[in-house]
C-alpha cells in the first residue's frame, strides 16, 4: 500500500556496521547545490545517504546491488528501484559491479594521502627523537668495558731496589747510593720530623755526615729509626747517637788498672 510503513527484514554484516575510516565527510556546499538544485527534498536525503554509505565503505565504493542498498535504507527492493536507482544512474559510475561518485572518490583519495603524509612525518620525527634520546642516554650511562682476563704468563719481575737501611758488605760501593738516598728521602723525612725547611735540613744533614765520618748509611739509618720511634727532640737524639762517647780520663784508667792488679 502506498504511504504505509513497510518493515523489511534487515541483516547487516560486520562490514556494514564497522566504524568509518574517516568519520568526517567533507562537503563543498556550492558545488553540491549547483549539481543538485533540481532535486526534491526526498531526493536530497536519499542522495546524501548514498554519499555517506560510500564514504564509510572501504574503497569509497558500494555494491551495485539493489538488495544491498535496500538493507541500508531499510526499504523494499521495489522502493530502491523506484526512488534510488534514478539517482544512482545520474550521479554514480558503475564499474566491476561497484558504484562510486567521482568527486567523492577524489576527496577520499585526498584525505587518505594527507593522513599517510602525517603518519610518515610523525614517524620520522619520532625516530629522530628516539635516536637523540638513545645517544644522550649512552653519554650519561656509558656501557661498561669488559674486565680484562689476566694471562697465565707472568712478566719478569723487576729487581727490587736495594734497602737503604740494609747493611752492605761493600761500604765503599754502597756509599754513593746511600748518600743519594740520604739527600733525597732522608732530607724529606727529616724535614717532616723537625718541621724545618729543606734548606736548613740539608745543612743539618751535612753536619751529621761530618760527625759520622761521612757514613751516609749510618745517618740514613738513624733518621729512619727516629721516624719510627718519634723522639721528642729528633735532632738531639740523632746527634747524640752520632757523637763519640768520651772515655775515662788517664787517672781513672790508672785507678781501674790498679784495681785489676
Amino acid at each position: 500500500m502506498r504511504g504505509a510503513s513497510v518493515h523489511w527484514p534487515m541483516r547487516l554484516s560486520r562490514r556494514g556496521l564497522a566504524m568509518a575510516e574517516f568519520p568526517a565527510l567533507p562537503l563543498w556546499t556550492d558545488a553540491y547545490l549547483a549539481d543538485t538544485i533540481h532535486l526534491t527534498e526526498e531526493q536530497h536525503g536519499i542522495y546524501m545517504l548514498l554519499l555517506m554509505h560510500c564514504w564509510r565503505t572501504p574503497g569509497c565504493k558500494i555494491p551495485n546491488d539493489d538488495e544491498w542498498i535496500a538493507l541500508r535504507f531499510r526499504r523494499p527492493i521495489e522502493w530502491v528501484r523506484e526512488h534510488v536507482r534514478p539517482l544512482l544512474d545520474e550521479f554514480f559510475m558503475s564499474r566491476n559491479a561497484m558504484l562510486s561518485q567521482k568527486r567523492l572518490t577524489a576527496e577520499h583519495k585526498y584525505v587518505t594521502q594527507r593522513r599517510l603524509n602525517r603518519t610518515r612525518a610523525a614517524k620520522s620525527r619520532w625516530d629522530k627523537e628516539k635516536a637523540s634520546s638513545n645517544a644522550h642516554a649512552m653519554q650519561m650511562h656509558p656501557q661498561p668495558t669488559p674486565t680484562p682476563i689476566e694471562r697465565e704468563e707472568r712478566k719478569e719481575e723487576a729487581p727490587a731496589a736495594p734497602d737503604a737501611l740494609s747493611s752492605s758488605p761493600d761500604r765503599k760501593n754502597g756509599s754513593t747510593d746511600a748518600r743519594t738516598l740520604l739527600f733525597q728521602n732522608g732530607v724529606d723525612d727529616c724535614a717532616a720530623l723537625t718541621g724545618r725547611p729543606h734548606s736548613k735540613v740539608r745543612a743539618l744533614v751535612g753536619r751529621w755526615l761530618k760527625l759520622s765520618d761521612d757514613d751516609a748509611l749510618r745517618v740514613l739509618t738513624l733518621i729512619a729509626k727516629a721516624k719510627q720511634d718519634r723522639p721528642a727532640e729528633p735532632v738531639a737524639w740523632i746527634e747524640g747517637h752520632l757523637r763519640p762517647r768520651a772515655g775515662p780520663s788517664a787517672p781513672m784508667r790508672g785507678a781501674m788498672l790498679g784495681r785489676r792488679i
